[in-house]
């Protein structure tokens, strides 16, 4: 995949259990587990200021998978 695997302070699983926290403040577009090895999986919309848009923002997504579990529904704000 593209993105970073952020792992605890040691590595491995070192992070295994700890909270995961947004990167932003966003909006949950999808939640869910989809197995294959991803298991539970969110991503979260986030509008960001851009004046070269012609809206003057464009929106960029994170995703957060491997996760313990979900406690988050799709449309919330986060």
């Amino acid at each position: 995949h593209l993105g970073d695997d952020l792992n605890g302070i040691g590595g491995q699983n070192s992070d295994l259990g700890d909270p995961v926290y947004a990167a932003a403040a966003g909006r949950v577009v999808w939640a869910r587990d989809v197995g294959g090895g991803w298991g539970n999986v969110v991503i979260l919309a986030h509008r960001v200021r851009d004046e070269a848009e012609p809206v003057g923002w464009k929106v960029w997504q994170t995703m957060y998978a491997h996760l313990e579990a979900i406690q988050v529904r799709p449309g919330e704000t986060v």
